[in-house]
C-alpha cells in the first residue's frame, strides 16, 4: 500500500457568508424516553428516525415521519422488517422516488444475545415500504459500513463477518440482490463504484479500488481519516475532516483544497450544478458550495446551538438538525429545519415552564407480603410554572416509577393540552394516579421521594431543564402497617366549583376551583 501526499490549495474566503432562516422546529414528545440515530432530506421534504426505549414495553421500536418545510408530520410509520423486541437505526438515505431507505439491525429477544439481524428498509413518498433481511449473526459483534446511494440508484453497503472478511451487498432499487462478494478486508466505513463496475471502499486510515469480484486493485493510505466518499460521472470525490479531493478511476489525485477558518467537514454532497459539503462548529453550521473543480462559489451560515451533538443532512432547499436532547431524566427528539433560500424566520422557541409544587390528594401502601417493599399508589396535583416568555397551552408531565423485569421500565408521562399559562403564572393541573409501582421504604418512618419533571411546553423541547424538575418526600406511615390510605396529612376534597361559580361534580378538561376540608382553595385544571 502506498503512501498517500497531495498539495492542498487553500481557498481564502472573499464571500459573505449569509445566516439562514428557520423554518419550523419541533419536539417529538410522545414517549417517555426517545433519540434519533440520523435525518434524510429529499426534495422540500425530510425524513428523521425516532426510537423508543422500553416505556412500560420491553424493548425498543422505532419509526419514520416525513415532515415538510413548515413543520407539518406527513405521515409517520413504524420500522418493522422484522418480528423483533428490539429495533435499531444506522442510518437513512434519500431514494429516487422523493422516499428514503433506512438501514439498521435489530435483536428479536430483547434480553437474548444470539438472535440478531439486519436489514433494509425502503418507504415511498406515501409511506408504503418494502423490506431485506439480512441473515442473522452474533448480536453486535459485527461491524456495517454506511448504506450509500450510487449515482445510478443502486444500494451498497458491508458487514463483517469475521476478522479481516466481510460480505459486499450490491442491490438494485427495489432491494432485490444484484450480488454479493467476501471481501478480504473488514471496518470498513463507506463504499461506491464507477460506472465500470470497480467499487471503492474507505477505511479509517486507507482508500480500497476492488474490481467487480472484490479483488483488490489499488491501496491508499492516508494521511488524515476520510469522512465521506462520492462518485459522479467517473469522479471521486473525497471528503476528509479539513479537506476535499478529486480523483480519477484510477486514485490518481486531480484537484485538492480546503477552505481557510472551516474544518470538521461531512455530508458531501455532488450533483450535475456543484460540489457541497458542511463545516461543522460548536454553535453554527457552514454550507460550503464548490464548482467541480473545487472552487469556492459560497458559504452560507446557520447558527445551530450545540451543533456538534446533532445528525444533518441538506440539499440546495435546506438543512435539517435533530438532536437526542438530555431532558431532567432521559431524553427526546429535537428536530429543526434551516432555509438555504431565505434568511426570515419563524417563531423562536421561547417556552420554558417547570414543576414547583406537588400536592397528593390520596395515598395507599400495602405490604407486598415476602418482599421487602410495598405496593405504592398515590395520586395528586403538580403545580406548573411558566418561566418563559410565551403563554404555554401545552405541557407534558413525567414520572419515572422504576425497572421493570427486563429491558424496560414503567413510567407516568402524560400530555395535557387546552390549558393557559400567562408567563410567571403558575397553575394546578391534575394528575390522577402518577405513581402505581412497587417501593423499598427503608427505616421507621416510611418516606418516598416523589419526582416529577416537564417537558416538552407548547410541544416543543423545553431548553431550560434546569427549573423542571421538582421533588417532595411524602410521609406514607409507618413499620408494622399493613396498609395505608388517605394520609391524614393530605386534604379532602369538599367541593368543586367552575369559573362562574357554579358546583361541577364530574370536571373534564377545565378549569375549577376545589374547596378543600381545611377551608383553602386551588384554581386547577383537570383533564379527562
Amino acid at each position: 500500500m502506498t503512501k498517500w501526499n497531495v498539495l492542498l490549495i487553500f481557498l481564502s474566503i472573499s464571500l459573505v457568508s449569509i445566516g439562514q432562516g428557520l423554518n419550523c422546529e419541533l419536539g417529538f414528545n410522545n414517549q417517555y424516553d426517545q433519540f434519533t440515530s440520523d435525518v434524510a432530506v429529499n426534495e422540500e421534504f425530510s425524513y428523521v428516525s425516532i426510537t423508543d426505549w422500553g416505556t412500560n414495553v420491553f424493548g425498543q421500536s422505532s419509526f419514520v415521519s416525513k415532515i415538510d418545510t413548515n413543520g407539518n408530520v406527513l405521515w409517520e410509520e413504524p420500522i418493522e422488517p422484522y418480528p423483533a423486541e428490539v429495533t435499531k437505526v444506522i442510518n437513512l438515505k434519500a431514494s429516487n422516488e422523493n422516499g428514503v431507505y433506512v438501514f439498521g439491525n435489530g435483536r428479536e429477544i430483547c434480553d437474548v444475545g444470539n438472535l440478531c439481524f439486519w436489514y433494509l428498509q425502503k418507504y415511498d413518498a406515501n409511506g408504503n415500504n418494502i423490506s431485506r433481511v439480512f441473515s442473522n449473526w452474533e448480536c453486535w459483534a459485527e461491524f456495517s459500513s454506511e448504506l450509500t446511494v450510487t449515482q445510478n440508484n443502486e444500494l451498497l453497503l458491508t458487514l463483517d463477518s469475521t476478522s479481516d472478511i466481510s460480505t459486499l451487498y450490491h442491490l438494485d432499487s427495489a432491494l432485490n440482490v444484484l450480488q454479493s462478494m467476501t471481501l478480504a478486508t473488514d471496518s470498513i466505513v463507506e463504499v461506491d463504484m464507477f460506472n465500470n463496475g470497480d467499487f471503492l471502499a474507505i477505511k479509517k486510515d486507507s482508500l480500497l479500488l476492488l474490481d467487480n469480484t472484490g479483488s483488490p486493485l489499488i491501496g491508499q493510505a492516508l494521511a488524515s481519516e476520510p469522512i465521506d466518499i462520492q462518485v459522479y460521472n467517473d469522479t471521486l470525490y473525497l471528503l476528509t475532516e479539513d479537506s476535499i479531493f478529486q480523483m480519477d478511476a484510477s486514485l490518481q489525485s486531480l484537484q485538492s483544497s480546503a477552505v481557510t477558518g472551516y474544518t470538521n467537514y461531512t455530508n458531501l454532497k455532488v450533483d450535475g450544478n456543484r460540489v457541497q459539503f458542511t463545516s461543522v462548529g460548536w454553535n453554527q453550521v457552514s454550507v460550503l458550495s464548490t464548482s467541480h473543480d473545487l472552487q469556492l462559489i459560497e458559504v452560507l451560515t446557520i447558527p445551530i446551538d450545540e451543533s456538534l451533538n446533532q445528525v444533518m443532512d441538506h440539499n440546495d432547499v435546506h438543512l435539517v438538525a435533530a438532536q437526542s436532547y438530555n431532558l431532567a431524566s432521559f431524553q427526546s427528539v429535537r428536530y429543526r429545519n434551516f432555509s438555504l433560500l431565505s434568511t426570515s424566520s419563524s417563531n423562536v422557541n421561547n417556552s420554558d415552564v417547570g414543576i414547583v409544587d406537588f400536592s397528593p390528594s390520596y395515598i395507599e401502601a400495602v405490604d407486598d407480603q415476602g418482599a421487602p417493599g410495598y405496593l405504592l399508589k398515590i395520586e395528586g396535583s403538580a403545580l406548573v410554572k411558566n418561566f418563559g416568555t410565551v403563554p404555554v397551552n401545552h405541557v407534558r408531565i413525567n414520572h419515572y416509577m422504576g425497572l421493570n423485569i427486563s429491558c424496560g421500565y414503567t413510567v407516568y408521562s402524560e400530555p395535557y393540552s387546552g390549558i393557559t399559562i400567562p408567563p410567571g403564572d403558575s397553575l394546578w393541573i391534575d394528575l390522577g394516579m402518577v405513581h402505581n409501582f412497587f417501593a423499598f421504604l427503608p427505616g421507621d418512618t416510611l418516606v418516598f421521594e416523589m419526582c416529577l419533571y416537564s417537558s416538552h411546553a407548547n410541544e416543543l423541547t423545553d431548553l431550560n431543564v434546569s427549573n423542571d424538575e421538582f421533588c417532595k418526600d411524602l410521609i406514607i406511615g409507618y413499620v408494622g402497617i399493613e396498609e395505608v390510605e388517605t394520609n391524614p396529612g393530605v386534604k379532602e376534597i369538599v367541593k368543586m366549583f367552575d369559573l362562574l361559580g357554579k358546583e361541577v361534580e364530574h370536571p373534564q378538561n377545565q378549569m375549577v376551583i376545589i374547596l378543600y376540608s381545611d377551608g383553602t382553595t386551588d384554581k386547577i385544571y383537570i383533564s379527562e
